[in-house]
């Protein structure tokens, strides 16, 4: 059960770009440090030291680093494993199903997590019952970060969006594909339609979010149709309800993104929750 909760800690130097991706278990990311931004789902968030993000397995994510160092804690854990130490009175999956998932802490409650990210990370399996104690402590750290997060008021939840002009540029493209994600989307759709020119927007787009545009698109209807899957829709209605027109392209953009075709993701979905298959 240890094995699926996994906590790191992970620096890098100087400026860097890492590759958009998203995960097949859920991700806490605590940031130690000022100057660089965060690309997540939708939004583009410039990161604090304290800044707290709260993903689950289907969030397009990748940071971008202006800063001298980058430095942020990562903990990885599965669906199972949240579900297993949940309670009738506490169910852990709230913390990372919810619309909120990112978080300004405290420093109060900012050198709580450290310290108890730091104890896990130190703590070394020696002797007997040394792996039940990281266990215990892994779990702690999990329950804590969930119990502060349900304290929050609302208004405390979402991070400041960026205000650079390039930023706002890259935000009405992505608010037209979401909103049209079902509909026919091409450079000279996107260029009619927000008055950009097609190399402008391009180049903007690669530079802050790491996408192509068209690769985006196609991450956000992988997305789209992977929730149509686990709702129970036919791998047919899921292809067209997020906006493929062939199904063989579906099929093929969808197991290069996720790692297998669209069938063997919603078997073993079904498997999971004990849903008879079509």
């Amino acid at each position: 059960m240890e094995d699926n909760i996994e906590i790191v800690y992970r620096e890098d130097a100087d400026s860097f770009s890492h590759s958009p991706h998203i995960h097949s278990e859920y991700e806490i990311l605590l940031f130690l440090d000022d100057g660089s931004e965060f690309f997540c789902g939708t939004t583009l968030y410039p990161i604090h030291s304290g800044s707290l993000f709260v993903l689950d397995g289907n969030m397009i994510h990748h940071c971008v680093s202006q800063a001298k160092a980058y430095r942020r804690y990562i903990l990885h854990v599965s669906r199972d494993v949240l579900q297993q130490f949940s309670t009738a009175h506490s169910d852990l999956l709230l913390a990372f199903e919810q619309l909120n998932f990112c978080y300004e802490l405290s420093k109060e409650d900012y050198d709580l997590l450290v310290s108890l990210f730091d104890q896990c990370i130190a703590k070394k399996e020696r002797i007997y019952c040394d792996d039940i104690l990281l266990m215990s402590l892994k779990i702690n750290l999990l329950a804590t970060i969930c119990q502060k997060i349900h304290a929050m008021s609302p208004t405390s939840m979402e991070l400041p969006e960026n205000d650079d002009p390039s930023s706002r540029v890259v935000m009405e493209i992505i608010n037209y594909i979401q909103n049209n994600l079902t509909e026919e989307l091409s450079l000279d759709i996107l260029s009619q339609q927000l008055y950009f020119s097609k190399y402008y927007m391009c180049k903007i787009f690669k530079t802050l979010t790491g996408f192509t545009i068209w690769r985006y698109v196609s991450y956000c209807r992988v997305l789209k149709a992977c929730g149509y899957l686990r709702s129970g829709y036919s791998i047919q209605d899921a292809a067209k309800l997020s906006g493929f027109k062939d199904y063989a392209n579906f099929t093929r953009i969808f197991t290069k993104y996720v790692g297998f075709s669209p069938a063997k993701y919603k078997a073993q979905h079904l498997q999971r929750f004990n849903i008879p298959p079509d």
